[in-house]
């Protein structure tokens, strides 16, 4: 787990934020950059400040898709909006293209 920005990487990727909960590091939010992940964390992180964060972890994808699908994953595997701060489901990339949750029993796997 990170506290510090200035090595991510710019490109696309995930992120979640950590809470020291009951002495343990727990993820709290997931999110995810389609174009600048170390600015995406940044920011998020600045707006989020109240709610006690304290450390991230990330990853880089290679696609929107990618992406898109690892927030996803990452969302109903750390309990959705009951286990974590997001209170909905991941977007789906803004552009034309044909994007799908990877989770079978999700609405928006289609």
């Amino acid at each position: 787990m990170y506290d510090d920005i200035s090595f991510v990487p710019t490109g696309m990727g995930n992120y979640g934020f950590y809470k020291v909960i009951e002495g343990r590091y727990k993820v709290r939010y997931i999110g995810r950059s389609d174009s600048n992940l170390q600015d995406e964390i940044d920011q998020q992180r600045n707006k989020k400040k109240d709610k006690g964060y304290t450390h991230f972890k990330y990853a880089t994808a290679s696609s929107k898709t990618e992406a898109y699908e690892e927030e996803c994953r990452n969302y109903h595997e750390f309990g959705e909006n009951v286990g974590l701060d997001n209170e909905i489901h991941p977007r789906k990339p803004k552009d034309n293209g044909h994007y799908n949750c990877p989770e079978p029993s999700c609405f928006y796997h289609q």
